[in-house]
């Protein structure tokens, strides 16, 4: 029975250490979806370089999101995705546009 004990345990570590892992990818504060950049949308559990991309494609396509809600229309983005990243973000005040935005557009 001992044999087993050391795998058992080591299997149990790995799985713990996985777990912090994944809850360390996680953003601290909610991210606004209207102003973040796509590097800063990567922080968000289950998005990627690309679907962060595509977060960002749709929003200068499709002006700022109204509701979180609206990520689904965004592809690679379903209902398992949003209900993952929903806690984690924020559209803000959808329509005032964010300063750093509008200083860059005045440069």
């Amino acid at each position: 029975m001992t044999q087993f004990r050391v795998p058992f345990l080591a299997l149990v570590a790995l799985v713990a250490s996985a777990m912090l892992a994944v809850s360390a990818m996680q953003p601290e504060e909610p991210i606004n979806i209207n102003t973040a950049t796509a590097e800063e949308l990567t922080e968000l559990p289950r998005i990627g370089e690309v679907t962060a991309e595509r977060i960002v494609k749709w929003r200068e396509e499709n002006g700022p999101f109204a509701s979180t809600e609206e990520l689904m229309n965004v592809q690679g983005i379903g209902e398992r995705v949003y209900e993952r990243i929903r806690p984690h973000v924020t559209v803000g005040d959808a329509n005032r546009r964010d300063d750093s935005i509008a200083l860059a557009e005045a440069a």
